[in-house]
């Protein structure tokens, strides 16, 4: 493609109130003398820019992250997220050259990094990348492309500028840039030889800085590239792409202690009357579990254990499986720690063996604390974080002990009292909204697994009830083809 004279005239009327301008000002510092004083301060302010570049390492300004992990991962995904930074980290700018290979070069780093992902899930699998079934790869396109267009329409001009008038422009550039540079200096060098030779070590020195610039930049989007497949892979691999299309279900709160501990009470406290229940769900040995619907708010589930001692409940571990949020009653006027401790154990072993899982919030509620030393003595309310009287100090004595004994942190530790109701809305609400965004990822991820094995078989019948049609079409076809031939 090359430009006619038409073409010719436009860029020269549109470089030429420029140039006058350029040159017009050379002029004027000329004539005034002032053209020497303009050739120091440009000297001095290049050299500055070229000392900076060596002294101040990396960009000059900061770049935010485009590309963050999925807050709903299990510790699994968020494992191999971990370990396939250190491979964003190891990319080469200098082997990415911006030029006609790179798109190329994109897509192999691209099915590289797919393939390491892929190979986390099913390294026993011949060829990993391709070991999920053709839906969910193109469920997978489809969002890879609606990030690509959301990232395009924060580009300036993008709904203007069209992909043809993109390519003509590079092809302009690409044909008649270096030409248009030489034009230039060449004009420079014949109206002002001095200023020309000092302009060429300006240019020399600013192209070195802006080269640095441009490859740190150039790194920082490669990694954010890389990190961007990485992010998908990992959601298509383990399937967390599905969870798009979860619908938001109750939450499932378990409540746990010993016997007398008060959990009916808190219940009742938190929740309601469990009694005016509109369902009972069904659930396993040892627990009572209910379905709390209020109006204009999302409905509850809340199964609720019956006290243990020495044994745990039945089924626990069932029960730990499918729970949301996990409330677990401590009397703090009571010395056997044993029982809770061995829950807490079980608790813990349950989700560290299992990474493919999300582990509920653990709240410790320290309960019957009005029956602290001295015991008479009930006014509330009392300040935990620097106690000064003595009831205060019994309080914060006994969460400090619960921490350490179970073991827990002590703010997963939560006085209350409830015969006379005390620090419920104060203390026990406010922690529970501040771990339900942990709590609804629990439920993602338990949902999630679910949804895998049902859709599997929700899929399978639709298939086969479209299988069966198309055969049975195809069966009537047939016949009345042969019943035609035999006619003749």
């Amino acid at each position: 493609m090359t430009l006619t004279w038409r073409g010719w005239l436009l860029v020269t009327l549109f470089l030429l109130p420029w140039l006058g301008a350029f040159i017009a000002g050379l002029w004027w510092l000329w004539l005034y003398d002032w053209w020497l004083l303009w050739l120091v301060v440009v000297t001095v302010t290049t050299l500055l820019l070229w000392a900076a570049r060596h002294w101040w390492k990396g960009l000059f300004f900061k770049l935010p992250e485009v590309t963050a992990k999925n807050q709903n991962w299990s510790p699994h995904e968020q494992a191999v997220w971990k370990q396939l930074q250190n491979r964003v980290q190891m990319v080469n700018p200098e082997h990415y050259p911006v030029d006609a290979l790179l798109p190329d070069k994109l897509l192999h780093l691209a099915l590289d990094l797919s393939l390491e992902v892929a190979q986390q899930y099913y390294p026993d699998t011949k060829e990993p990348r391709l070991a999920v079934p053709l839906p969910e790869l193109i469920h997978s396109a489809e969002r890879v492309c609606r990030d690509i267009r959301h990232g395009a329409e924060q580009v300036p001009l993008s709904h203007v500028v069209t992909a043809g008038q993109l390519l003509n422009l590079h092809d302009y550039y690409r044909r008649y840039g270096t030409q248009a540079k030489n034009i230039l200096r060449l004009g420079s060098l014949l109206l002002n030889p001095q200023t020309h030779v000092l302009n060429e070590l300006r240019n020399y020195l600013l192209g070195q800085t802006l080269s640095f610039s441009g490859q740190e930049l150039l790194r920082w989007v490669l990694q954010n590239y890389t990190q961007w497949i990485v992010r998908h892979a990992i959601d298509l691999y383990s399937g967390h792409q599905q969870g798009e299309l979860l619908p938001e279900t109750a939450l499932r709160f378990l409540v746990l202690g010993q016997g007398n501990s008060g959990k009916s009470s808190l219940i009742n406290a938190l929740f309601g009357d469990v009694t005016a229940a509109a369902d009972i769900l069904p659930t396993t040995g040892g627990f009572d579990c209910y379905q709390l619907e209020c109006d204009g708010l999302p409905a509850l589930n809340i199964c609720d254990s019956k006290g243990y001692s020495d044994d745990l409940p039945k089924d626990l571990e069932q029960e730990l499986d499918r729970a949301d949020f996990v409330l677990l009653l401590c009397k703090a006027n009571e010395a056997a720690r044993k029982p809770d401790q061995k829950l807490v154990t079980v608790f813990q072993d349950y989700f560290q063996q299992r990474p493919e899982k999300v582990r509920p919030p653990l709240l410790i509620l320290c309960t019957h604390i009005d029956k602290l030393s001295p015991v008479r003595k009930w006014q509330p309310p009392y300040n935990i974080v620097n106690p000064q009287q003595g009831k205060a100090k019994s309080i914060r004595a006994v969460m400090e002990t619960l921490a350490e004994e179970l073991p827990c942190s002590l703010n997963d530790v939560v006085p209350v009292a409830l015969h006379q109701p005390y620090n419920i809305e104060e203390g026990v609400i406010p922690a529970i909204l501040e771990r339900l965004p942990a709590a609804r990822q629990s439920q993602y991820v338990a949902h999630l697994r679910y949804a895998e094995d049902s859709a599997f078989w929700r899929k399978l019948g639709n298939q086969a009830r479209t299988s069966g049609q198309v055969i049975n079409a195809a069966a009537k076809v047939l016949f009345e083809q042969t019943k035609f031939h035999a006619k003749k």
